[in-house]
């Protein structure tokens, strides 16, 4: 696919081309569809480090920011109490026998569940 940078934006030239692509274009894409500016900017930074070739000690790339490690950082828990609940609740539906009424108010019950 054709495409032509302009600042941090990517245009797609609705072209096909024969022969790979200069560079990859995965942040434009990711903007493209939508993701969270925060993880934009992430990416941008994580991009810098490895094409500036910036290594942490033992020769791995640094990721993390301020020099830190990228390890250090907490993870949330996607699937904590509340979110196993609604997951099993979710698991029980079975929306084809159920109105269209009875779905939003058991939409709402997992909204609720999920916290």
């Amino acid at each position: 696919m054709a495409g032509k940078e302009w600042g941090d934006e990517i245009i797609f030239l609705r072209s096909v081309v024969p022969g790979a692509a200069g560079q990859s274009y995965g942040v434009q894409v990711a903007k493209l569809a939508g993701l969270p500016p925060q993880v934009i900017t992430r990416a941008r930074e994580i991009l810098r480090n490895l094409e500036s070739e910036q290594l942490l000690p033992d020769n791995t790339p640094r990721l993390a920011r301020h020099g830190g490690d990228a390890a250090a950082a907490p993870q949330a828990d996607l699937f904590s109490a509340p979110q196993q609940a609604a997951l099993q609740e979710l698991r029980q539906l079975r929306p084809d026998a159920m109105t269209p009424l009875e779905a939003l108010n058991r939409l709402v019950k997992l909204k609720e569940l999920a916290g």
